[in-house]
């Protein structure tokens, strides 16, 4: 939608053009449209963009007008030059977004390793220890992860108890299981997070900062709290972390990240999850 909002303002912009300049200058207008326009949106709406562009010109200000006619090669030119741009660009567009996405991806890994490691050396006994193992694997591998201690001895029988009462506590129950609000649902059970119909990719600890939020759904939960939560007792104070995993979290699930809707922030207190539908 917005690459046809563009080419219809280019065409306006255009028309009016048109009274001091001829048709090359206007499709030299149109070419550079392309190529910003490339900078933003995908290769198929780029590459829609470029061939109403050359229809357009070619209807709107080519003789003889109003027809879509090329009468010449330096027409059929202009028309091929700006699809070869507008894919070109889509192509160049694609690749730096998954190159950003890579590198921002390795950076959460190095910085999740630094604080683990960090965590781990100042842990000061077992407990505190197997605490931060726990937690580490939980939001590693998106599952709920608890400890269950078995003084010795004990029977088969005992141990298979515990063991369900854990896993009875440790499952989500149906209702609170899904999380639905405007275009984004989230799974707990799947571990499945979809806007509009399409699965969208999480880090660890993207998902770990979201499900939190979706068991805590309709409450402002404080910078504190979260921190310890996803991060550990050790980093209550690097709020830091937080604006930047909430940050992508809006990026990849706001409809607007400009202008969140899902993701409600109280100043000075902390952040959270509108109420589910």
């Amino acid at each position: 939608m917005s690459a046809l909002l563009v080419v219809a303002a280019t065409t306006c912009f255009n028309l009016i053009l048109s009274n001091w300049s001829g048709y090359y200058v206007l499709s030299l207008v149109y070419l550079l449209v392309v190529v910003v326009l490339g900078l933003f949106v995908g290769r198929g709406p780029n590459l829609l963009a470029a061939a109403l562009s050359a229809l357009l010109g070619n209807f709107l200000f080519v003789p003889p007008l109003y027809t879509f006619v090329i009468a010449n090669a330096r027409d059929a030119l202009m028309f091929v030059a700006l699809l070869v741009v507008a894919l070109a660009m889509g192509q160049l567009t694609t690749r730096l977004r998954a190159q950003q996405g890579a590198e921002r991806e390795r950076e959460e890994r190095a910085t999740a390793l630094y604080l683990l490691t960090r965590e781990l050396a100042e842990a000061k006994d077992l407990a505190q220890l197997l605490g931060t193992v726990v937690r580490q694997l939980g939001t590693t591998f998106h599952a709920e992860v608890a400890l269950l201690y078995v003084t010795k001895p004990f029977s088969t029988g005992e141990l298979l108890a515990r063991l369900r009462v854990a896993q009875r506590h440790a499952q989500p129950t149906p209702d609170t299981a899904v999380f639905r609000f405007g275009h984004l649902e989230v799974d707990l059970i799947a571990r499945l997070v979809t806007v509009k119909g399409k699965e969208v990719k999480l880090t660890a600890t993207e998902y770990s900062l979201l499900r939190l939020f979706v068991q805590h759904a309709g409450k402002v939960l404080t910078h504190r709290l979260i921190l310890r939560e996803v991060w550990g007792a050790n980093y209550v104070e690097q709020t830091h972390y937080l604006r930047v995993y909430l940050a992508h979290l809006r990026e990849k699930l706001e409809a607007n990240p400009a202008l969140p809707e899902l993701f409600i922030t109280e100043p000075g207190v902390g952040y959270g999850l509108v109420e589910k539908e």
